[in-house]
């Protein structure tokens, strides 16, 4: 018989210890500025230049601090690497400090998406899927020397880009209401 198929979900509790702070805790940043849940609620993010400027400074900010992994990000990666299991992390984290620790980028699914491309110093537009190294001043991206990243011509990026697609225009309608 195999090894048995273990599955951890991990959200904002698990990168704490490393500096990121939650949403809903008690010194969550939407407890704290209740205001700042628009700057990761998509419907404003894509139709407001100013909601895409806040967010991307809040993010300038978190990850200026270098947040590392901690002692649950190594223990997930020390599990994996024993071998006593088949490890998968279902993760709503968009930090990417499960792979920093060690654990295999393919053994993570990041369910809100990444705010890394494995390094600190690259990002990905939601709306064409160009990477670049930070945003302007206006918000907008400056493209990186490598714009296309490997998956935008496999099936799978039709789909994203559609759901993006269809992510901004309802975002675009409901704010005409």
């Amino acid at each position: 018989m195999g090894r048995p198929l273990v599955a951890i979900f991990t959200g904002a509790g698990i990168s704490t210890d490393s500096g990121i702070p939650d949403y809903r805790g008690p010194r969550g940043v939407w407890t704290l500025h209740p205001e700042h849940e628009k700057l990761a609620t998509i419907g404003y993010y894509m139709t407001d230049p100013e909601v895409r400027r806040r967010s991307w400074q809040m993010r300038r900010e978190t990850y200026a601090r270098a947040p590392q992994p901690n002692a649950a990000h190594r223990a997930i990666a020390e599990l994996d690497s024993s071998g006593a299991v088949a490890l998968r992390v279902i993760t709503q984290n968009t930090d990417g400090l499960h792979q920093l620790a060690g654990l295999p980028a393919r053994k993570v699914l990041e369910l809100h998406g990444t705010s890394w491309c494995g390094s600190r110093s690259a990002w990905r537009c939601p709306a064409c899927c160009a990477s670049w190294r930070r945003p302007s001043r206006e918000g907008h991206h400056r493209p990186a020397a490598t714009s296309r990243p490997r998956w935008r011509s496999s099936s799978r990026s039709v789909s994203r880009s559609s759901s993006w697609s269809r992510a901004r225009s309802t975002a675009a309608s409901q704010s005409r209401r």
